[in-house]
């Protein structure tokens, strides 16, 4: 059933299909939410992740388990947790999900084919780093994609049975059932900054010519959205929201938009507290929102300064949602098809396989500058609305955040 709250709230989630049509089960529509919640009002609103990427650590989580639960909440970390640290030239600075599973149930040479379920992990196990290995068996240890592009790693370790009390995390972030509760849980998800997003995008279909390259592209970009995006009114934001529909590329297109805007506040919050001269004041969640507006213009030179390793990690943050939405790779036959197309027959190639779940732009940010150049204008667009899309937003608050 669909449910909207208003012009500002819509249960995207629930209107997600499978691959095959089918809807996916109550049960596991309810544990996205209450996932959604957990990390966002809890990891992400309270500056877990932005406190341990403070201390000069990488954001590593153990997960205790592998029910629908605990899978639904490395699905939503997966979302979220990225950052500007990440290198992916080097593949340094993962954020790595460590998953504790009971091998009599799950067995360690099926483990992958399990996370790989449509409501779990989907396609990002496929093509992530990933270590399986067995407790106190040192021999026993798996590496797949060790040179993945990807920004988020998987590591898979197996027990014999459920009690994971053995496992030392006291440097790590751990997390079991039992931490998740359900109070007030709202089946809706806030999309007043989505729409937004979402214009942003827009922009960018509409405007060519911006050479990623080019250093006055911050400042064009900025001139492009103040007269194409930030001057339309509240009523063209929801016109072109409402033009997307309800078919699932639509659906996948709106979460797209929601995913991306869940980044901004850690976004802004860590190239914020990375500049020098901002450095005499730790800016949280909490206070973000007046910090931008009170130094609206100083945040955007920040932005800008960093225009290059934000639109890195945006690029990195779609990879691995295009993939948890069943996106995938081109295979090395489809991309020796393309490298021989031009033009127009190149660009309805392209198309053709992205209605099928294909996409060209999956790959690293240097394989992006190579192989599709044109598209790395949105990570860059989308970077410099932020701060202007966050002070719009009047539900920004770690209440309303989710």
């Amino acid at each position: 059933m669909y449910h909207c709250q208003d012009n500002n709230t819509e249960d995207l989630l629930r209107l997600l299909l499978r691959s095959d049509g089918s809807k996916f089960k109550e049960d596991i529509v309810k544990n996205w939410y209450r996932a959604r919640k957990f990390v966002l009002g809890t990891l992400v609103a309270n500056d877990v992740f932005d406190n341990i990427i403070r201390q000069q650590q990488k954001i590593h989580v153990v997960l205790e388990g592998t029910s629908d639960l605990m899978m639904s909440v490395a699905r939503q970390i997966a979302f979220v947790a990225h950052y500007p640290t990440f290198n992916d030239a080097t593949g340094n600075n993962r954020t790595i999900i460590t998953i504790l599973f009971d091998k009599t149930k799950v067995s360690p040479s099926s483990i992958l084919d399990f996370v790989s379920k449509e409501e779990y992990l989907y396609n990002l196990s496929r093509y992530c780093k990933c270590t399986i290995k067995v407790w106190q068996e040192k021999e026993v240890k798996i590496v797949y994609n060790e040179n993945s592009f990807l920004d988020i790693e998987l590591e898979f370790i197996g027990f014999d049975g459920m009690d994971f009390s053995k496992y030392n995390s006291a440097d790590k972030l751990r997390i079991k059932g039992s931490d998740i509760r359900d109070e007030e849980l709202e089946e809706t998800i806030d999309i007043s900054m989505a729409k937004r997003v979402n214009m942003v995008y827009n922009v960018g279909m509409d405007i060519d010519n911006l050479p990623p390259d080019d250093p006055n592209t911050a400042e064009r970009y900025d001139k492009a959205l103040f007269y194409f995006c930030y001057q339309q009114s509240p009523k063209d934001t929801q016109e072109k929201w409402d033009q997307m529909g309800n078919s699932q590329i639509d659906i996948k297109n709106k979460l797209s938009n929601v995913f991306c805007s869940d980044c901004f506040p850690s976004r802004l919050i860590y190239i914020i507290n990375e500049n020098k001269e901002e450095k005499d004041k730790i800016i949280n969640f909490l206070d973000l929102e007046k910090h931008v507006k009170k130094k609206y213009l100083k945040v955007v030179g920040i932005v800008k300064d960093n225009i290059e390793s934000l639109a890195r990690c945006e690029h990195a943050r779609w990879n691995v949602e295009k993939l948890l939405l069943g996106f995938r790779p081109l295979s090395e036959k489809e991309h020796l098809e393309d490298e021989q197309l031009f033009g127009k027959d190149r660009k309805d190639y392209r198309k053709s396989l992205k209605k099928r779940g294909i996409h060209i732009d999956l790959c690293s940010y240097r394989d992006l500058r190579r192989i599709n150049p044109g598209d790395m204008k949105y990570d860059c667009f989308l970077m410099i609305a932020m701060p202007r899309i966050l002070i719009e937003n009047k539900n920004h608050n770690r209440k309303n955040y989710i």
